[in-house]
């Protein structure tokens, strides 16, 4: 079984991830560096973000809130139903979605 070529003779896998690290260092310079920093280049543009309707609090699935137990990268649907923040006592429930893919 062949592998893909493109016109130029190149493995087209090796290009396609020569290209995605290209995009990913041009995204580096470009932000100074903040998508990098945050984990989510290529492949992990798809965490959302989530508002406290009580204190207007952003919680972003890219970051998680470490100090409050909740990894970075933790998926708002993964956040356990019966968790509130303890700064203002909201519920789950009382976030909605700021993002939309």
């Amino acid at each position: 079984m062949s592998s893909a070529r493109s016109p130029h003779g190149e493995d087209a896998a090796g290009t396609d991830r020569e290209h995605a690290n290209l995009l990913q260092q041009r995204l580096s310079r470009a932000d100074g560096g903040y998508l990098a920093n945050r984990g989510a280049v290529i492949g992990a543009m798809d965490f959302k973000r989530y508002k406290c309707l009580n204190c207007g609090l952003v919680y972003d699935e890219a970051e998680g809130w470490p100090d409050e137990g909740v990894a970075p990268g933790t998926r708002w649907a993964d956040v356990p139903e019966d968790w509130i923040r303890p700064q203002c006592g909201s519920e789950k429930r009382d976030f909605d979605m700021v993002d939309w893919a």
